[in-house]
């Protein structure tokens, strides 16, 4: 994750989050110190902030770090790790339920970097379409990410990426077939290979 963020995200000095009050598992923390130099990879869609109490009632065992623009949900962790491989489970926390996350926090934190490059590049591109169509054309030039769905519980998203561009894709809500897109790249030229292909674009940078 170090090398995407270094790569993709401005740096730029902000005061850094404050967690010494309270411990946090260690991918966090180092990903607390990327963004104290990187403070985009904290998120513009989403964001991920400063420890506080777990806003899903599972008492001081658990910490909430991150949040949707709106609020409608938000994501915890426990404290200490609570899997067989020393993982921490990452829960995805809506009107009071809470659903585990495919990926455990540090894997977790690399999708949220990615989901939110898709958000905040400075060119992007979106598009709706037939997952049979645009899912084919965009693996023509693209290599998936080998990590299973961010937002599993709410929204599965998967992602794709190329030198200097991500792609996110989840299915639009209705079951009828089609997936939204949405794709970040650093400069024009990483779009232009998608520019030959016949996608209804709503938003297209190349």
């Amino acid at each position: 994750m170090t090398l995407f963020v270094e790569a993709w995200f401005a740096r730029t000095r902000q005061p850094s989050i404050k967690t010494s009050a309270e411990a946090v598992p260690a991918a966090l923390a180092a990903f607390y110190r990327l963004a104290e130099e990187r403070p985009g990879i904290l998120g513009s869609h989403n964001y991920v902030h400063e420890p506080e109490p777990d806003r899903g009632g599972r008492g001081d065992e658990h910490f909430s770090f991150a949040c949707e623009v709106q609020g409608c949900w938000s994501w915890c962790c426990p404290r200490r790790p609570d899997t067989e491989n020393g993982e921490h489970t990452v829960l995805l926390v809506r009107d009071g339920e809470a659903l585990p996350e495919q990926e455990p926090l540090s894997r977790f934190l690399l999708q949220f970097v990615l989901h939110e490059a898709t958000f905040s590049a400075p060119c992007l591109a979106q598009a709706v379409a037939s997952a049979d169509d645009i899912v084919p054309l965009l693996r023509s030039v693209l290599r998936d990410v080998p990590l299973r769905p961010f937002m599993a519980p709410l929204d599965p998203t998967t992602f794709l990426a190329g030198p200097g561009i991500v792609v996110a894709l989840s299915d639009c809500p209705g079951g009828d077939g089609e997936a939204a897109v949405s794709i970040g790249a650093l400069h024009r030229s990483a779009l232009h290979p998608l520019g030959q292909f016949d996608v209804p674009w709503i938003r297209f940078d190349g």
